[in-house]
């Protein structure tokens, strides 16, 4: 029982795929690529509008039919006057 267990053991190691240095590369290439298309998201984050700036908006996907949504953001008034928000 034990030689028989070995010898599975020894087929499966010898049929593992196993990554060579090429492939490691290219997968650590393709992860670099995809890390930074999400980078101009990231970096979009703050608009000014007169005495108005807006910060870090964001908003999730909605799903397929959905009437609403859900917007986050920060609203900093650097004037001297109040101004008023408005739907």
């Amino acid at each position: 029982m034990f030689n028989l267990l070995s010898k599975a053991q020894a087929f499966a190691l010898r049929s593992a795929p196993t990554f060579h240095l090429q492939q490691r590369v290219e997968l650590a290439v393709l992860a670099l690529l995809l890390l930074f298309a999400c980078v101009p998201a990231a970096i979009a984050h703050e608009f000014k509008v007169g005495d108005l700036e807006i910060e870090h908006p964001w908003s999730r996907a909605t799903p397929a039919g959905a009437k609403v949504a859900g917007g986050y953001f920060t609203i900093i008034n650097k004037g001297s006057s109040p101004d008023r928000l408005l739907a």
